[in-house]
């Protein structure tokens, strides 16, 4: 691939189209969560890539990260999936792109929190092209290093929610294995449940992603090391490769599935009310 060589992105029929479609799979309606949207709430991508080594350098034709001519490798499959939805709910097209889990050059640390637009003061870049290709030449300028750490992407994408008004940000965190800092990453995510934050965890590759669920809350509220419950479900995770054989948009429909309830759940917590419209 060319430097400069560009992936099409996949349509999906429209935001509309694919919110109606995740409507009809859980059968009822979530008109408040429609009524924020229409009211002035916008929805923000921000996405994190893991860099770990475990993912085999990006040379190698086996590696996750591997970036091949005319095939999307998972990773940039992960980003285009949910892109056309939440995009068109994003006046701007800004989107914030992160990495962890990497050397970066003239570093001999790892790296758990790094702006994937190496060296550049702002994370965001126009357009999900703009990340899909600021990813495949960031990947092969830094070294895949690990442990695979959640907690500092989590804490910090939440602070800049925080101080993003009238925005709900979806943070998409896209791993190739298990996580090593977990009670680190329950506290984190405990912390953001008044935040306006949904967190998407993307499994790539055939690893075991059985500590993952710990996290999705489906089970049961996810409890602090200090014991305290968090108040709202935060997280989805999907594993990628239940979807590698179906279609483009049953990926995002999962992935989307439970922010309409996360929304209303925060808007609640939070007392959240649509800024007025303009005079």
């Amino acid at each position: 691939m060319q430097p400069n060589a560009e992936f099409k992105l996949l349509g999906t029929g429209g935001a509309n189209d694919l919110f109606g479609y995740i409507r009809s799979q859980v059968v009822y309606e979530r008109p408040s969560f429609l009524q924020l949207l229409r009211s002035g709430l916008q929805l923000n991508i921000a996405f994190s890539i893991d860099f770990t080594g475990s993912n085999l350098e990006p040379h190698n034709p086996k590696s996750l990260h591997y970036i091949h001519p005319t095939e999307p490798n998972q990773y940039i499959r992960s980003m285009v999936s949910i892109s056309d939805v939440v995009s068109e709910y994003d006046t701007d097209k800004n989107f914030p792109a992160f990495g962890f889990g990497a050397l970066l050059p003239g570093t001999s640390e790892a790296n758990h929190f790094f702006h994937l637009n190496l060296g550049a003061a702002n994370p965001y870049l126009q357009g999900v092209q703009s990340v899909i290709n600021c990813y495949a030449d960031t990947v092969k300028k830094i070294r895949l290093y690990g442990p695979t750490n959640f907690a500092p992407t989590i804490t910090n994408i939440t602070a800049g929610a925080r101080n993003a008004p009238n925005v709900y940000t979806i943070l998409l965190i896209m791993t190739d294995g298990e996580i090593t800092d977990m009670n680190q990453t329950i506290d984190a995510m405990v912390a953001a449940d008044d935040a306006p934050i949904s967190i998407l965890i993307i499994g790539v590759g055939g690893a075991d992603f059985s500590s993952m669920e710990r996290l999705d809350g489906d089970g049961g509220a996810l409890v602090g090391s200090n014991g305290r419950r968090s108040r709202r479900d935060i997280a989805q995770f999907v594993p990628m490769r239940d979807f590698l054989a179906r279609p483009h948009e049953a990926l995002a429909a999962e992935l989307l599935r439970e922010v309409p309830d996360q929304v209303e759940a925060w808007a609640k917590i939070a007392k959240y009310n649509p800024p007025p419209p303009p005079m």
